[in-house]
């Protein structure tokens, strides 16, 4: 998959578009993602970096970083992923200067969006915005009750079946080996991880955590780790 960070880096060509954070990638995201790969033109995702909700000053247990975002989107079949900076300037855009600059800039003819999809200045833009602009709204398939927030909050009762469920994978820890605290000398490496904190834990749920594949940015249990970003 090919990974921009401006739209002047993604050629113009005949693109299905599906915007969004896709925090976690779930099976949510990936009936979006689904409908851009069916369309018959180039799948593109269009994702944002940090999490919005983060950017204007509210605390997000993100399930994913934005390296193992990216995996995800891969292996659900996006050829080309844009990572656009969630600044303040981009909240200034007008809708229509949105649509201009990264959907009509990268050739985009096809939009999947959620319902509930809203974006630009104030959120005044939503699906029909993107229909009046000449683009074609593809057919999203609702997953009832699949929701980054509700894995979120699964995951902090330590409900990891029902997390695992809405993900559509097991629930896995990211991070990065990074220095540890070289304690008598030893430099040890150890974890660091960017995860949901768990709230509430019982011995039945200590115990499937336990039993949960855990992945360090590509490196699951059984494998020797390699590091990743900061070490």
């Amino acid at each position: 998959m090919k990974i921009a960070h401006a739209p002047l880096q993604v050629e113009r060509r005949p693109r299905a578009v599906a915007i969004g954070t896709f925090d976690g990638v779930h099976r949510g995201h990936r009936s979006v993602l689904h409908a851009t790969i069916d369309s018959g033109l180039e799948p593109t995702v269009i994702t944002f970096e940090p999490h919005p909700r983060v950017a204007m000053g509210n605390r997000v247990d993100v399930l994913t970083t934005l390296e193992r975002r990216l995996e995800l989107l891969a292996e659900a079949g996006v050829a080309e992923t844009l990572v656009v900076s969630f600044t303040p300037e981009l909240q200034r855009l007008r809708p229509q200067e949105f649509i201009a600059t990264y959907l009509a800039g990268i050739g985009a003819e096809a939009i999947a969006v959620g319902a509930d999809f809203r974006f630009g200045s104030r959120r005044a833009g939503d699906r029909g915005t993107l229909a009046a602009a000449g683009l074609t709204m593809l057919d999203v398939e609702e997953v009832e009750g699949v929701s980054s927030s509700a894995i979120r909050d699964a995951v902090r009762d330590a409900d990891l079946a029902t997390a695992a469920a809405m993900l559509g994978r097991p629930f896995a820890l990211d991070g990065v080996v990074v220095t540890g605290d070289q304690r008598g000398g030893n430099p040890k490496p150890t974890t660091k991880f960017n995860r949901v904190p768990i709230t509430r834990t019982t011995s039945a749920s200590r115990n499937a955590f336990e039993r949960a594949p855990r992945k360090l940015n590509g490196w699951s249990s059984g494998m020797t780790p390699r590091p990743c970003g900061v070490v």
